[in-house]
């Protein structure tokens, strides 16, 4: 096989750290408070809180002159972010991109979106998952998928 470099070596991996199972992506939003609360009560993701740097830490109602610039929450056991943008190149992400999140049961979490005020597209069926998906406030685009135990692949 060749490598990304060329050659037919192959890579040392000791001269790398491993990966762990930690990903973080942040989801740049216009709005953070707004977006948080579409996260947490719409899609049903677990609010950490926002962060608060003048505590130090995380509270759960912001009370400060400014907006926050973060709010994290837990999808499971991974977490994730809404930042408010801070550059250029960031505030050109924000409704940009997809996320994939899986579920346990699909069809309840469809209901749950939608019973919240969120707008799903009806449940497509591939060979090897079940999803939908629904847009954020600043038009990113989320897809909520489940694998079927008889699936041909896991593309998990």
């Amino acid at each position: 096989m060749t490598h990304a470099n060329g050659s037919n070596t192959v890579p040392d991996r000791a001269l790398h750290g491993r990966f762990t199972s930690h990903v973080l992506f942040p989801i740049y939003v216009s709005d953070v408070v707004r977006s948080a609360a579409f996260y947490r009560d719409v899609l049903g993701f677990d609010f950490v809180g926002f962060y608060d740097y003048n505590a130090a830490g995380y509270v759960t109602f912001w009370e400060g002159e400014q907006p926050p610039i973060y709010a994290g929450f837990l999808a499971g056991q991974h977490s994730f972010g809404l930042h408010k943008p801070v550059s250029e190149d960031q505030a050109q992400a924000v409704g940009h991109g997809k996320f994939y999140f899986r579920v346990e049961d699909l069809h309840a979490h469809y209901r749950r979106v939608q019973a919240w005020g969120g707008r799903p597209t009806p449940v497509r069926e591939t060979d090897f998952m079940q999803l939908f998906s629904v847009d954020d406030p600043d038009g990113l685009t989320l897809y909520f998928a489940a694998t079927p135990d008889d699936a041909p692949i896991d593309p998990w």
